[in-house]
């Protein structure tokens, strides 16, 4: 059984690491997409929202699609299980878990990440620091 609970959460831990970087990789594709617009980029916003499947929970918290707002909820925020943010303080989470099953460099550097990620998304992010932010 123990093996079993260790198989599990370096399998979420890993999976979460996944979702981080695959949503990370989506703001990055709407943010490309947004500045070959000549006019408003919103609808490049919505679709990158369509995509992560968190079109229906955003227009509740936010009423346009704007880079900053996306970004916001795709990378920062807490409440989004889906979130950067979230995604890798669940990961901590289930490194936490299985921590005797890693090698030190995996939860330094998972830790690492949380901690660097916590400090840089701390704040909402502006539009103009988005790339570096990416």
């Amino acid at each position: 059984m123990l093996l079993g609970r260790t198989a599990n959460g370096l399998y979420w831990m890993n999976r979460y690491i996944e979702r981080a970087e695959n949503m990370a990789r989506l703001v990055d594709a709407g943010l490309r997409m947004a500045l070959t617009r000549t006019q408003n980029a919103s609808e490049e916003w919505n679709s990158v929202l369509l995509s992560a499947g968190s079109d229906a929970a955003f227009t509740q918290k936010y009423s346009d699609y704007t880079a900053a707002n996306v970004a916001d909820y795709l990378l920062r925020d807490t409440s989004n299980p889906s979130s950067t943010m979230s995604s890798i303080e669940t990961a901590r989470n289930n490194a936490r878990m299985v921590r005797t099953a890693l090698t030190r460099e995996t939860w330094e550097s998972i830790n690492e990440a949380w901690m660097s990620l916590k400090r840089m998304l701390a704040k909402p992010i502006d539009e103009r620091d988005l790339p570096s932010v990416l």
